[in-house]
């Protein structure tokens, strides 16, 4: 019975006819806690799930599918470490028929995805995909990882602060992009742009991002075998350069950055 007021609670009402229900229908956030409960239940009963899980793909699809407006990524996102938890613990003989296409719901949301906490999510899908059937990640797994790759690369999020307040604030990855190409005639000019600059503020969403990036790295490197051996030494650097990392703002990113070092054959040897 609390399972079928859970799915109630996750229906989508917005082509739904009846006035009664749509008057009465939960709130996003309604939505979201009981797609979570429904995680939450998987990830104790296990296996035990099974015989409830179409009824509850069927509800988790039409957010997996939704638009990316504000809520449709928030009930998205849960929707997808709904999936991530299925992965892991309804066993291999019932999640290896929907693997498949859970990889590519995956990367289609990826393909859009400018949300950070969206991406940190599918990554962590795959990295849960991988630790029950890898061989469904093996045809795509080379945009998956450099999708990581880009995200660690990313300085997405990032905004400079500068000692003289009437310097206008500009975002790292903007300037950039924009500096791409270009060559400053005066070295001593750009140095004292820098020395101006009092520090770099990160939004949390990008460092939580980065962290998941990297730790699905290395959980696709322990379950991937073989198949991951062309990224071990860039996962590799990219764990070397985070767990330098010493600024507060930077210590959620250190421990999978020090579980890379540990997981890359590099570091065996």
């Amino acid at each position: 019975r609390t399972l079928q007021q859970l799915l109630i609670l996750t229906y989508n009402d917005e082509d739904d006819d009846n006035e009664h229900y749509r008057a009465h229908s939960p709130t996003v956030h309604g939505k979201e806690l009981a797609i979570s409960a429904l995680g939450a239940v998987s990830n104790a009963a296990e296996e035990a799930i099974v015989p409830f899980l179409g009824q509850i793909m069927e509800h988790l699809k039409v957010y997996l599918t939704a638009p990316d407006t504000e809520d449709g990524i928030t009930l998205k996102t849960q929707a997808i470490d709904t999936l991530s938890v299925f992965a892991r613990k309804i066993g291999k003989d019932t999640f290896s028929p929907m693997a498949g296409e859970c990889v590519q719901l995956g990367i289609a949301n990826l393909a859009s995805a400018d949300d950070p906490d969206l991406r940190r999510c599918i990554y962590s899908l795959f990295a849960a995909i991988s630790s029950t059937c890898p061989e469904a990640l093996y045809p795509c797994l080379d945009p998956i990882v450099k999708k990581m790759f880009e995200t660690l690369d990313s300085t997405e999020g990032m905004t400079t602060e500068y000692k003289n307040d009437s310097i206008p604030r500009f975002d790292l990855d903007d300037s950039i992009e924009e500096g791409k190409g270009e060559e400053s005639d005066d070295e001593d000019e750009v140095l004292g742009d820098y020395e101006n600059i009092e520090g770099i503020t990160v939004e949390n969403g990008y460092l939580e991002e980065k962290g998941d990036a990297l730790s699905s790295l290395c959980e696709l490197a322990d379950n991937m075998a073989t198949h991951f051996v062309p990224y071990y030494e860039e996962t590799f650097g990219y764990g070397l350069k985070l767990v330098d990392y010493t600024a507060p703002l930077f210590c959620n990113t250190k421990l999978p950055a020090r579980r890379t070092l540990r997981t890359t054959p590099s570091v065996r040897m």
